[in-house]
This record gives C-alpha cells, sequence and structure tokens, in this order.
C-alpha cells in the first residue's frame, strides 16, 4: 500500500514537470505573456492534481507551489542547453535533467507526512 502511495507520489510530480516541461519547450525565445500563462495554467492544474490526490494542506500546497516556482528556471535553462547541444551531448544534459527532476520530486516528498507517503 505505502509502495503504490509512493508510486502515486513519484508518478504525479513527473507528469507536473513534464507538463511544465512541455509548456516551456513549446514557449517562443519572447516569453510572449499568453503562452507564459498557458505555462502557469499547467502548473496550477498539476499541483491541483497533486493536493487532491494526497489530500495536501493548504500550506503544504502552497509549498509544492513554490518548489515548483523555484525550480522553473532551472527547468527552463536544462531545455534551452538541451535544444542547443548536438547528438553527443543530449543523453548527458538529459540524464542532468533527469537527475534535477528527481531532486525536486524528493523536495515534494520531504514535505509530505508519513501517512501521504
Amino acid at each position: 500500500m505505502k509502495n503504490m502511495k509512493m508510486k502515486k507520489i513519484l508518478g504525479l510530480s513527473a507528469a507536473l514537470l513534464l507538463a511544465f516541461t512541455i509548456s516551456a519547450s513549446a514557449q517562443d525565445k519572447d516569453k510572449a505573456p499568453e503562452k507564459s500563462g498557458k505555462s502557469e495554467q499547467f502548473i496550477e492544474k498539476g499541483i491541483k492534481k497533486i493536493k487532491d490526490k494526497l489530500d495536501l494542506t493548504d500550506a503544504q500546497t502552497a509549498q509544492v507551489r513554490t518548489i515548483i516556482q523555484d525550480a522553473k528556471a532551472e527547468i527552463t535553462a536544462a531545455i534551452e542547453k538541451m535544444r542547443a547541444a548536438d547528438s553527443e551531448q543530449k543523453p548527458t544534459l538529459s540524464n542532468e535533467f533527469l537527475k534535477g527532476s528527481e531532486a525536486i520530486q524528493g523536495k515534494i516528498l520531504s514535505i509530505l507526512t508519513p501517512e501521504q507517503k
């Protein structure tokens, strides 16, 4: 049971990061406000899913939001590096991106109660 919940948590946080990654990579370099707004909508939908699935408190939800917002610049920079990289560099950059994603998931896990894990 505990293992199933952990998989759900990891899956939800990975889905949230993936949604952000896709929306960030789809944005033009000029960061048009309407496209930036879509990125925020993806993030908020993902946070709501995590909140609903895990029954997060308002304080925990705010912490998840802060974790994701703090990671935005890092995620965007990683995406830009991968875009600019040649095919030989991409596997290394992809592994770095995955490690960063795991760190974000770890931060989210750290704010959960034992019952939520």
